[in-house]
């Protein structure tokens, strides 16, 4: 990864946001599971997943692109890519990865406020005059690898033995 949060190993941010399920333009959004006759709704563009796994869509981790700058409050999980500002808002709980790159505020509120397990690369850093509330970062090595694993388009297949027939 380099440090502008434009190359990951061998991906770039760009070919991560052509990757994206679910692309939007700047503006605001309260993502939640979306589920119709108990199965998890994939067409919609405000589910993205469910990280409590409570709900059908525990097992769908979208990858959303959102073109501009964002005001997010919800839930979700996966990766989600913010080329301009993220401001978090409301009761925010986020399962995942997420790259934002412009600047983040926040303001959680309520006795839940904004949760965010797994990380959060930031470009454009903390707005730390913008952030208030009950705001918590927890980096999750489960819930990245979870998030990576659930958007990933390759999986590792199942080694094989290898022994001598002469």
């Amino acid at each position: 990864m380099d440090s502008n949060f434009t190359v990951f190993g061998g991906v770039t941010y760009s070919q991560l946001g052509s990757a994206a399920s679910i692309t939007l333009p700047a503006g605001s959004y309260n993502p939640a599971p979306v589920v119709t006759n108990g199965v998890c709704d994939v067409s919609s563009t405000l589910n993205w997943g469910d990280g409590v796994h409570t709900q059908p869509c525990g097992g769908y981790y979208p990858i959303v692109h959102i073109t501009g700058d964002a005001t997010v409050t919800g839930t979700g999980q996966g990766i989600l890519l913010i080329d301009g500002d993220l401001n978090l808002g409301g009761n925010l709980q986020w399962y995942g990865v997420m790259i934002v790159q412009g600047a983040m505020k926040a303001a959680g509120g309520g006795k839940v406020g904004a949760n965010v397990w797994g990380i959060a690369l930031i470009r454009g850093g903390l707005d730390e005059t913008k952030i208030n509330g009950n705001i918590n970062f927890q980096y999750s090595k489960c819930g990245l690898t979870q998030a990576l694993n659930g958007t990933s388009a390759v999986a590792v297949s199942r080694s094989r033995a290898w022994s001598q027939l002469y």
